[in-house]
């Protein structure tokens, strides 16, 4: 490389094999991230978390429940925030109410996976995005450029996004367990209290049976809020809001109506499981019908290559030959 000197003459300058405006672009993206994380929790340990008054929100005793259980679950997404959640607990104090808001509602309907509160969903939600794109931002641009340093908030927005959705995906597929269980659920009850037992020991059986099921989760926090002083109408309503399932809704309808009519709840399971099991019939004839339209392409479509397969011979030979005349 020449430059020119003040006499107009020129002299050569060794030139290294690496830039070292690249070194000063990743230095300087790494004291950026540095100063906004430093920023970020100056402003949220500025702001104390009453731990109190986060345990007393909706929810809490379920999320105590869940605390108790397995902690990860089947959404790697949700399970990256978790894994990180402790590193970035701070920032569950940025007043992102809107966030939270909906995230608790997800979550609740999640059963609150991982027993974790509203403030540290935020935390393993954000948390996740800035691990993520965090890296992404040093390795780009470092690898790159310092612009594509930017590409580290993209994917900080993904990952909260994504996590977000994680929850409604835990929460939908909890649902679809519950209501094919409940079927069985309902057998077991009338069994139970066709051998002598009340409804609500046969309540307590379902908890057993079913202990490390959705559905059992649901029948213990039900037991347990009639045990804390509600009515049993109550409790089984708030089953009902937590879980709007056709089928939950149908079992809960059944046995209020039951209880304020004076009729037997036993006789009233064993009708309702018979007109389970027709149903489930209908819907497994339904599923299957359906199956066969489904199938019924890609059979063809394997008939096609079968028979490609077999006269592949002859059609090369008459795309070679012609007819022959």
């Amino acid at each position: 490389m020449q430059t020119s000197d003040a006499f107009g003459g020129f002299e050569t300058v060794p030139q290294s094999g690496l830039d070292p405006m690249v070194f000063a672009a990743a230095g300087a993206a790494v004291l950026g991230g540095l100063a906004i994380a430093g920023l970020v929790y100056a402003i949220a340990g500025s702001v104390r978390v009453d731990t109190d008054a986060a345990a007393a929100h909706l929810g809490s005793a379920r999320r105590e429940m869940s605390a108790g259980r397995q902690r990860w679950t089947d959404s790697p997404t949700f399970n990256l925030g978790l894994l990180v959640m402790p590193f970035f607990r701070p920032l569950g104090a940025i007043p992102l109410d809107s966030f939270k808001k909906d995230w608790a509602k997800r979550a609740e309907a999640a059963a609150w996976p991982g027993g974790l509160s509203e403030d540290e969903l935020l935390a393993a939600g954000l948390g996740a995005g800035v691990a993520v794109g965090g890296i992404l931002a040093i390795v780009g641009a470092v690898l790159i450029g310092p612009v594509f340093a930017a590409v580290g908030l993209l994917a900080l927005a993904l990952i909260t996004f994504l996590f977000g959705s994680s929850l409604e995906g835990i929460g939908k597929r909890r649902m679809k367990k519950i209501g094919r269980s409940m079927p069985y659920v309902i057998d077991l009850l009338v069994l139970t209290m066709r051998a002598g037992a009340s409804f609500p020991q046969a309540m307590e059986r379902v908890t057993k049976d079913f202990a490390n099921h959705p559905i059992g989760e649901e029948f213990a926090y039900m037991i347990s809020e009639i045990n804390a002083g509600a009515t049993r109408r109550q409790a089984f309503q708030n089953l009902g809001e937590r879980n709007p399932i056709p089928i939950v809704r149908i079992f809960i309808d059944e046995v209020l109506q039951s209880e304020e009519l004076g009729r037997g709840i036993s006789d009233t399971l064993e009708r309702l499981a018979d007109r389970v099991r027709t149903r489930r019939k209908q819907d497994a004839i339904d599923t299957a019908g359906k199956a066969k339209v489904n199938v019924l392409a890609p059979s063809v479509l394997a008939l096609v290559g079968v028979l490609l397969l077999m006269f592949s011979s002859f059609i090369v030979k008459f795309a070679e030959e012609g007819m022959g005349f």
